[in-house]
C-alpha cells in the first residue's frame, strides 16, 4: 500500500492570449501542479492526440511553451523560484468529468507523456 500527497494545484491564468508565429493567437490556460503548465486543446494547433505523431505534438507544444515563457509571467503565491512556465499540456478538449486524454511536454521537449 502506498500513498502520494501532492502539492496544492490551482488555475493561475484562464483564457489568456499567447501569440506564436506558427499558430497565430492562441487562447490558453495556465495551471500550477508543482510547476506552471500551459493547458490547451491539441485541436487548436491542428493536431489530434490519437492520430498526430508524437514528434508533431512535441514540436507544437514546445512552440507554445517558448511563446508562453516570453509573454506570460505566472506568480506563485509563496515561492518566487517557481515563477516560470515549465511546459505545455495538450488536451483532447474534453472538459467533462468523464475523463480526458492529454500529452504533457515539459522541460526542453525531451519527454512527452501521452495519457490515454
Amino acid at each position: 500500500r502506498s500513498r502520494f500527497v501532492s502539492v496544492p494545484a490551482f488555475a493561475a491564468m484562464l483564457n489568456v492570449k499567447v501569440t506564436t508565429k506558427e499558430f497565430g493567437e492562441l487562447t490558453v490556460d495556465v495551471s500550477f501542479g508543482g510547476t506552471f503548465y500551459v493547458l490547451m486543446p491539441a485541436k487548436d494547433l491542428g493536431l489530434d492526440l490519437r492520430s498526430s505523431k508524437v514528434s508533431e505534438l512535441k514540436r507544437a507544444a514546445a512552440i507554445v511553451t517558448d511563446a508562453a515563457r516570453e509573454q506570460l509571467h505566472p506568480k506563485h503565491p509563496e515561492f518566487d523560484d517557481l515563477n516560470f512556465i515549465y511546459g505545455t499540456i495538450l488536451t483532447d478538449g474534453n472538459d467533462t468529468s468523464s475523463g480526458s486524454q492529454n500529452c504533457c511536454v515539459f522541460a526542453d521537449a525531451e519527454v512527452c507523456s501521452l495519457i490515454m
